[in-house]
């Protein structure tokens, strides 16, 4: 363990801190490492033994995030920045708004009370309108409204 750093190696350290608090950061983190679940899931599919995969090669990517899994990286993205989801939606896929479970979930107190806070704080909404008109072609996917549904879904569940 070094425990003598650099200031360069403070600020870098600073600056990742800073960016880790916004919505896009927390959002885009999640979707990436489900993505990257994904891929894996595929190649485990594909790779029934070790001699058919390469194992001599060393990914770089972020599967190697050890203990946080997509799940739980979307769960924290969700409870930080709840004000995301409704326009996220809307953007992505303004038809499962009509949907039952999605209803439910943004009639919720919290999704109420986190609707109210991107009108009254501006700067909340923007940022929130921003993430989505920038990422909502990420989020259009069948498989990734269900995965998204259910964490908020759970996340309701956690906070009752």
């Amino acid at each position: 363990v070094n425990l003598h750093t650099t200031d360069d190696e403070d600020e870098d350290d600073d600056a990742l801190d800073a960016l880790r608090v916004y919505p896009s950061w927390c959002y885009s983190v999640a979707f990436a490492k489900y993505q990257c679940e994904q891929q894996q899931q595929q190649q485990q599919q594909q790779c029934a033994s070790v001699e058919q995969c390469d194992a001599s090669k060393v990914p770089m990517d972020l599967r190697l995030i050890e203990g946080v899994n997509a799940s739980l990286l979307l769960q924290q993205a969700i409870l930080m920045y709840p004000e995301v989801i409704a326009p996220l939606l809307q953007k992505a896929n303004e038809r499962v708004l009509s949907q039952s479970q999605w209803k439910e979930i943004l009639q919720n107190s919290y999704f109420l009370e986190a609707k109210l806070r991107r009108n009254e704080v501006s700067a909340l909404g923007k940022l929130s309108r921003i993430y989505s008109e920038r990422c909502y072609a990420l989020w259009n996917n069948d498989s990734v409204l269900k995965w998204l549904c259910a964490h908020c879904q759970f996340v309701l569940h956690r906070l009752q």
